[in-house]
């Protein structure tokens, strides 16, 4: 088992994210992460906002293939119009990460407690196709939705090309 743990200080906000990973045998691994952060965004909330964030996320690995997922509780106290002052966020997908072409499959939610119960989510298939070492682009499909109690609204409906260099 391994880990990986820091604490990040800056200005008006503080972090610590804890992350032990187990590696089983040379294909399968998990990753196991918890975190925390509390403080002020300035161009978010204002300078007399402060934020909370619990979080937590695993990363499980077989071979090629990886599932993910995340929740992220957050509260604000202060007078904030955006973001909500009571939210909730989940993630979870899976990709594939082995040969020129990389699918994957993320969906998302954010329950904002504070504004009549209302709920948005997002699903968004893609794929990566490496063109050369170090140079790909992923190419994905936004689907994002508003659920109020009154009404579902959609968002976004969109393509995405996005070009990607690493070295």
């Amino acid at each position: 088992m391994e880990w990986l743990a820091y604490v990040v200080l800056w200005q008006n906000m503080h972090m610590m994210r804890f992350a032990p990973l187990w590696n089983f045998d040379r294909r399968v691994s998990l990753a196991v992460c918890g975190s925390f952060a509390k403080g002020s965004i300035d161009r978010d909330n204002g300078p007399h906002n402060r934020r909370t964030q619990f979080a937590a996320n695993a990363t499980f690995k077989v071979g090629s293939w990886m599932a993910y997922s995340e929740i992220l509780r957050q509260t604000v106290n202060g007078v904030v119009v955006l973001p909500p002052e009571d939210a909730t966020y989940a993630l979870a997908g899976t990709r594939w990460t082995r040969g020129r072409f990389q699918p994957r499959l993320n969906f998302s939610q954010g329950n904002f407690h504070g504004l009549n119960g209302r709920r948005e989510y997002i699903i968004q298939p893609g794929i990566t196709v490496e063109l050369a070492d170090g140079f790909s682009f992923i190419y994905e499909y936004d689907f994002w939705r508003s659920l109020a109690s009154t009404k579902a609204t959609t968002l976004d409906r969109s393509l995405n090309f996005v070009l990607h260099y690493h070295f």
